[in-house]
C-alpha cells in the first residue's frame, strides 16, 4: 500500500461566516446540505489499494469534536473505508470516539474524534482496491447555525430532541420538561446538525459531543487537498557512459513515470527550449499516469524535425497538469542526455616501431645468471606457473 502526500499552500476560503478555509477544488459550486458542514474536499483514490491523505488545520482557541462523512463521487465505485488521522507533529495516532464502515446502512463512513489546536493528517482508504472519487465533509455535531460553536439554544434543543426520543414525542414527561425549558412542545427538535453520530436521534451520545462543543471559541479550519502537479520520474533507459549516470549513451532512449493523486490532464515535452509537443497518449494509464517511453525515433522525428540528435548535449523538459489546474513549475522535470554512437578513431600510427627490437622474444636465460652478469642481486623466487 502507497500513500500519496500533500503540500501546503495559501489556503482557498469558502464563504462562510468565520474563518473556515478548505481547497475545495471541483466543489467551489457545491451547495453544503447542512449548516454544520466546515468544509468539504473533494479528491480520489487512483492506484488500486492506495491510501490518499488530506491535511487539516485547526487553529488555537478550542478543541472541537469533528465529524468526518466521506462518500463516493456520482459515478464512482470507491467505497470508502473510516478515515485514520494521525498527528503530524508527533506521528502519533488519534484516537475515535466513532468509525463506521457503511455508515447506517449507506455506503458512506463516519469518523468522530476530538481534536486539539494543530495539524493532522486524514487517511483516505477504500474497503475495496476500487478506485475513485470521493468527498470529505467536516462537520461540527450541534452547530445548527453555522457559527462554529455551539450556543446555549442549540444545546437546549438537543436536550429536547433527546427527551423526545427517550420518552416519546407525546408523553406527558416530555411535553412537561420541554415547557419548563420554555419550548414548544409541540414542535419536532431533532435536525441533522444535533444528531452527532447521524443515527436518526439525539441521545446521551449526541449530548455529550455537543457539550463538549458548547460555548466554545469559533473553530479556524482549514482543509487541503491535492495541491501538487503530476511528478515525473524520467532518464535513460541505457546510461553507456563511463559513470553510468553521466547521460551519455550510445541507444537513446527514455522512460518514466507519471504519478498524482488526482487525475491527470496535460502530459508535453519538449526539447532543447523548443515548443511543447502534446505526449498525454503516450501514457500507459491514461489520465490515472502510469508508464512511458520516447524512442529516438520518436524524439529525432516529433521534436527535431527529423534530424539525428547525436552530438551534444540535449534537454528535455516534461509539462503535466491536473484536473484541478495544478500546473508542474518550468524545469521543474528534465532530462539531460548527449548520444554518441561514432566508435574512437587512431589518430596517428607509431612512427618509431622496430620489429625485433619492440617485439621479437629474447632468451635471457637463467635469471640468476642474468642478474650476476649485470650487477643485479639474486633473489629467490619461484615461478608456479607461466601462460
Amino acid at each position: 500500500m502507497s500513500t500519496r502526500k500533500v503540500t501546503r499552500r495559501l489556503p482557498f476560503r469558502i464563504s462562510r461566516p468565520i474563518g473556515y478555509a478548505s481547497h475545495v477544488e471541483r466543489l467551489e459550486d457545491r451547495t453544503l446540505l447542512a449548516s454544520n458542514i466546515l468544509a468539504s474536499l473533494e479528491s480520489s483514490v487512483n492506484q488500486p489499494n492506495d491510501t490518499t491523505e488530506l491535511l487539516l488545520n485547526i487553529g488555537p482557541g478550542s478543541s472541537p469534536t469533528l465529524g468526518f462523512s466521506v462518500h463516493a463521487t456520482a459515478g464512482s465505485a470507491f467505497n470508502p473505508a473510516s478515515i485514520q488521522i494521525i498527528n503530524t507533529s508527533t506521528n502519533a495516532v488519534i484516537p475515535l470516539n466513532l468509525a463506521e464502515n457503511d455508515h447506517a446502512g449507506t455506503p458512506d463512513s463516519l469518523t468522530l474524534a476530538t481534536l486539539a489546536p494543530g495539524e493532522y493528517s486524514l487517511l483516505v482508504r477504500g474497503q475495496t482496491s476500487a478506485t475513485g472519487g470521493f468527498v470529505v465533509d467536516v462537520f461540527l455535531p450541534g452547530d445548527s447555525d453555522g457559527s462554529g460553536s455551539v450556543n446555549d439554544t442549540e444545546y437546549k434543543h438537543a436536550l429536547a430532541a433527546s427527551y423526545q426520543h427517550l420518552f416519546g414525542y407525546n408523553h406527558f414527561t416530555t411535553q412537561f420538561m420541554i415547557q419548563q425549558m420554555g419550548l414548544n412542545p409541540n414542535t419536532n427538535f431533532y435536525s441533522q446538525e444535533l444528531d452527532g453520530d447521524m443515527d436518526g436521534d439525539v441521545d446521551n451520545n449526541d449530548l455529550q459531543m455537543l457539550n463538549s462543543n458548547r460555548n466554545i471559541p469559533p473553530i479556524q479550519l482549514e482543509l487541503i487537498g491535492d495541491q501538487d502537479a503530476p511528478a515525473v520520474v524520467a532518464g535513460l533507459q541505457f546510461d553507456s557512459g563511463v559513470s553510468n549516470s553521466d547521460g551519455i549513451t550510445n541507444e537513446l532512449t527514455i522512460v518514466g513515470n507519471v504519478s498524482d493523486e488526482s487525475l491527470i490532464t496535460q502530459f508535453k515535452v519538449s526539447l532543447d527550449g523548443g515548443s511543447y509537443t502534446n505526449i498525454f497518449g503516450q501514457l500507459s494509464s491514461g489520465a490515472s499516469g502510469g508508464t512511458f517511453t520516447l524512442t529516438r525515433s520518436w524524439l529525432e522525428t516529433n521534436l527535431n524535425g527529423g534530424a539525428s540528435l547525436e552530438g551534444g548535449t540535449h534537454t528535455l523538459r516534461f509539462m503535466t497538469a491536473d484536473e484541478h489546474g495544478n500546473v508542474s513549475p518550468a524545469g521543474a522535470f528534465h532530462v539531460n542526455f548527449e548520444l554518441d554512437t561514432i566508435a574512437p578513431t587512431t589518430a596517428s600510427a607509431i612512427s618509431d616501431q622496430i620489429l625485433n627490437e619492440d617485439f621479437t622474444p629474447l632468451n635471457l636465460g637463467p635469471l640468476s645468471t642474468y642478474f650476476n652478469q649485470n650487477g643485479g642481486t639474486p633473489l629467490n623466487f619461484q615461478v608456479d606457473s607461466i601462460t
